[in-house]
């Protein structure tokens, strides 16, 4: 059992609800100045991901904000930051303005990629800047980076259901390594999957009901780890998956791949994966029915 584990994730868990306790009373401030207020000018964020479908093309939306409205139509313009971008500019199209409609505190930025020499497995950058910020107004997030990348579709259903997997690693010691006599193999268990969107609706990959492949609900009698794999043409990864069962600072990272059957059906997939307690593992998955 990791007891030590749970001691302190119970012990984490006690003090981050008594702040959240405290907290509770705290009212969200919300900015919606007037036409007479100045104006807080910002993309949403800073770091965007572009998407583009093999041999196609994908659409990634950027959220110019203010936060305070006008009277009239605030137009700025839009640049490509050179020095920083890595994309060929037959790769992506954007327009050289975005309106902020009188009356309204944003707009949107719609930005296109396509796949023409676009390599699989390399991701390119694109940097645009905001500029024009004028009018009684200051400036917050003006410059963004988009990934560019390709992806293969995901049909709704590759992943979704009931998978079988078999799990051989070690448990964790609490500090990244493998405890005396942690080995294990042939851990079989089930899990739950369903299919992982992007907020555009595009299919990314699937959520897992528990990432270890079975150690935390077989091997350790608890609730599986939930984890959001992405997959992009058949390799799959995921980066800094938060432990839903023990929570904390023990983030799983990991990677993988899936196996085609000569009809273009899912037969099996792989998962490497390990987290900052020390546990890790190889999981293989096969479908239940």
């Amino acid at each position: 059992m990791k007891m030590y584990k749970i001691i302190k994730k119970l012990s984490f868990f006690l003090i981050l609800t008594s702040v959240i306790v405290s907290c509770e009373d705290a009212e969200e401030v919300i900015y919606e100045g007037g036409v007479n207020d100045q104006a807080f000018i910002s993309l949403n964020q800073q770091t965007y991901d572009l998407p583009v479908n093999v041999d196609s093309e994908g659409t990634g939306t950027l959220t110019l904000e203010s936060s305070a409205l006008r009277d009239f139509d605030r137009t700025f313009t839009i640049t490509v930051d050179e020095e920083n971008t890595t994309a060929n500019p037959n790769l992506y199209s954007l327009p050289t303005q975005a309106t902020i409609p009188a009356g309204e505190y944003s707009t949107n930025i719609i930005v296109t990629g396509y796949d023409i020499d676009l390599e699989e497995g390399v991701t390119e950058i694109l940097s645009v800047d905001i500029e024009n910020i004028t009018d009684n107004s200051s400036t917050g997030i003006s410059n963004a980076s988009i990934n560019i990348f390709q992806v293969c579709p995901i049909p709704s259903d590759r992943y979704t259901g009931t998978w079988n997997v078999t799990t051989s690693g070690c448990q964790g010691d609490g500090n990244g390594g493998c405890a005396a006599n942690g080995q294990f193999s042939g851990l079989q268990a089930t899990v739950e999957i369903s299919p992982a969107e992007s907020e555009e609706g595009v299919i990314i990959g699937f959520e897992i009901s528990d990432i270890t492949g079975g150690l935390y609900s077989v091997g350790y009698g608890a609730a599986g780890s939930v984890a959001t794999v992405r997959e992009n043409c058949l390799n799959l990864s995921f980066t800094d998956q938060p432990d839903t069962t023990y929570g904390g600072e023990d983030v799983f990272n990991g990677s993988g791949f899936a196996e085609l059957d000569a009809n273009g059906d899912l037969v099996s997939f792989t998962i490497e994966w390990s987290n900052g307690y020390g546990d890790a593992g190889t999981s293989v998955y096969t479908p239940a029915n």
